[in-house]
């Protein structure tokens, strides 16, 4: 069965800060669900938007609207899916709204639920939760004790943390679909500063790791910048990692 995954909308036009997590929220909701449930052949596919940014080169477009019934049903039919995944998301000062809807385009009818928060913390990791259990159940899957510990697993309880990450998460995958960032380091200092507020927070070590080795492979990064940004994070770094970035010294 098939998940199909769009992205988030926003609440405000030129709102980019909760463009980027509305687009990262709905990408991370997938990879936890084909992760937790591949042994139910769940996969999960998250379909990007492209448009045009600012400077005229191609970028993750946003909207703020939230795509009709009509419209999921009709993107699960053309992707083989058995359920679509939409939703809204905002942030106001310490304000979160955050809106889903699900399809389901064979029986072309829908859940919808939404969430709204006075405050930050914890509680956007329980609607982000909800969402999860609530896909499940639609699919009617059922989960044993290790695949919902593992679906529902946190790496990290830090809301600022989090933020920091999808915001890098944001530049990775654009640069993974060949839209590069306007700063290839600046994902580099995004990182640095989740793994500050939390430097247990393993996701945020991989990715950085993740994204270090891509920008090495690309080979046409400023090797002096490189040095420097790389100084900053080299205490996150694997052992391994640090030998191979070591060789830019040279």
């Amino acid at each position: 069965m098939t998940v199909l995954l769009l992205p988030f909308a926003t609440l405000v036009e030129g709102d980019e800060v909760s463009a980027k997590l509305a687009r990262q929220v709905a990408r991370l909701i997938g990879a936890d669900l084909e992760r937790a449930c591949a042994a139910h052949e769940l996969k999960a596919k998250y379909l990007s938007s492209r448009g045009v940014g600012r400077d005229g080169k191609p970028a993750l477009a946003a909207t703020t609207v939230m795509p009709k019934l009509s419209d999921m049903v009709q993107a699960g039919e053309m992707y083989g899916a058995d359920m679509v995944c939409a939703g809204q998301l905002g942030i106001r000062d310490r304000d979160v709204h955050f809106e889903v809807r699900l399809a389901n385009p064979k029986k072309r009818d829908a859940v919808q639920f939404s969430k709204r928060y006075e405050t930050f913390p914890s509680y956007f990791f329980d609607a982000l939760e909800e969402v999860k259990l609530r896909i499940t159940q639609t699919l009617g899957l059922t989960l044993t004790d290790d695949e919902r510990v593992d679906l529902f697993q946190r790496t990290t309880e830090s809301w600022q943390a989090f933020l920091f990450y999808l915001l890098a998460e944001d530049e990775r995958y654009g640069l993974t679909i060949g839209i590069e960032p306007l700063d290839l380091l600046q994902p580099i200092e995004l990182y640095r500063e989740a793994l500050e507020v939390d430097p247990a927070f393993t996701s945020a070590k991989n990715a950085l790791e993740h994204y270090l080795i891509m920008l090495l492979q690309r080979g046409d990064v400023d090797a002096a910048k490189l040095i420097k940004s790389v100084k900053s994070v080299q205490q996150y770094l694997s052992e391994e990692l640090r030998e191979v970035l070591q060789t830019l010294h040279a």
